[in-house]
């Protein structure tokens, strides 16, 4: 099993921008990208203007998507004896850290330390500053819109973004969904996790009582979901596989109530979060599984299909077809799916309809659209990744 390298580093991504402070950084302003990309045809990089550091980016294959931004105001800096300098931002948390050393002329290291399930993990990479006239024109005008400094000349309305609560972010580990709070629950986080699942990291403001709890997130109609946690008490941060439920409804609230049982509980905005959750979890809501050829009169791969927007391991129902057999699974004992031929379909304009009124369009490798009273879009996972119950040998 892969080991998650990075526990989302919530904490540190603060929304307030307080009063100015004192910023000594051992590296010049501008925006910095690895030093294994070129100016020219970057996506990506930091950037730091003399107060504000942050991640400024394109997303999506081949970075058609975008741009995103997370600028960040830094409070306090600190050399340290290794030589790097250590950056602080607004209500850090002590989840991990953003360090900078220098390595002259326009390189450095960019250091990022966070905790992990299992330890705590330090990645380190090379940078070098671009000028903004050497950028793509696609990311100056990422840089002028999110830090307006570093651009020689800016555009009006190019503002940064407006700060919410939820954020998504990249880092070395890929993309995580961040949720940075002041009062009882300092911060969430939610990146995918290997073969298709997703994981929930928390930290509260409460000494933990056992090393097990169950979290409920309550909506204002009585709905509960619940996620069941471990705390690491080395890193202090409630960890545990993220569901489906929990998810949908992260995403679809304007805000929602998350219970720690005796620990405490607290009602937190979900401004943003929709938006977050889909670009960090894009991977395990959204992707298809490779796809093999298409098979039988349906025209799609065979395999285990699942609703967009729903994990693998977890959904509602399973759609799965052979070539010559199809059945729509559900997790209800009392409607489980029965696997039957595909018999003989008729076709109703892009829609092959099967004799049990269900209809099947295909949309793309590894995609189709399942209907039956309602329309939804679903995607090929790994067969790997459906739970046993739902599998079809």
């Amino acid at each position: 099993m892969r080991i998650l390298r990075l526990l989302l580093v919530a904490a540190m991504m603060a929304m307030a921008v307080p009063a100015a402070a004192q910023v000594n950084m051992p590296i010049a302003k501008g925006f910095w990208i690895l030093s294994t990309d070129r100016c020219a045809t970057a996506t990506s990089g930091n950037a730091f203007d003399g107060a504000n550091w942050g991640n400024i980016y394109y997303y999506g294959e081949g970075g058609t998507l975008g741009p995103d931004g997370d600028m960040q105001r830094i409070v306090k800096t600190a050399a340290l004896k290794d030589g790097f300098t250590d950056m602080k931002f607004p209500d850090s948390g002590g989840l991990g850290y953003f360090r900078v050393k220098s390595l002259g002329g326009d390189r450095a290291i960019f250091r990022i330390g966070a905790p992990s399930r299992a330890s705590f993990d330090v990645m380190d990479d090379t940078i070098v500053r671009c000028d903004f006239a050497a950028l793509s024109p696609k990311m100056q005008a990422a840089v002028r819109r999110f830090a307006p400094a570093l651009a020689t000349a800016s555009s009006p309305g190019t503002a940064a973004a407006s700060a919410t609560p939820w954020r998504s972010a990249t880092t070395a580990s890929g993309k995580v969904a961040l949720y940075n709070g002041s009062g009882f629950v300092k911060s969430i986080a939610l990146t995918c996790a290997e073969n298709g699942r997703a994981t929930f990291f928390a930290m509260i403001n409460a000494k933990a009582r056992g090393t097990r709890t169950a979290v409920a997130f309550r909506d204002s109609y009585g709905a509960q979901p619940q996620l069941t946690l471990d705390y690491n008490a080395a890193d202090d941060v409630w960890i545990g596989p993220a569901s489906s439920a929990v998810i949908g409804f992260l995403a679809d609230q304007p805000s929602i109530t998350v219970d720690f049982g005796t620990m405490g509980r607290e009602q937190i905005s979900l401004a943003g979060s929709g938006k977050a959750l889909r670009e960090a979890l894009e991977s395990c809501l959204y992707s298809a599984a490779p796809a093999p050829p298409p098979v039988g009169v349906l025209g799609i791969s065979p395999g285990h299909y699942v609703r967009e927007g729903e994990l693998c391991g977890d959904a509602i129902g399973v759609f799965f077809y052979d070539g010559r057999r199809y059945a729509m699974i559900y997790d209800n004992a009392s409607e489980p799916g029965i696997v039957q031929p595909i018999g003989r379909p008729r076709k109703t304009g892009k829609m092959w309809v099967l004799e049990d009124g269900s209809g099947v369009e295909a949309l793309g490798p590894g995609r189709i659209k399942w209907e039956y009273e309602e329309a939804s879009n679903y995607r090929l996972c790994p067969v790997e990744a459906i739970a046993p119950a739902y599998r079809v040998r």
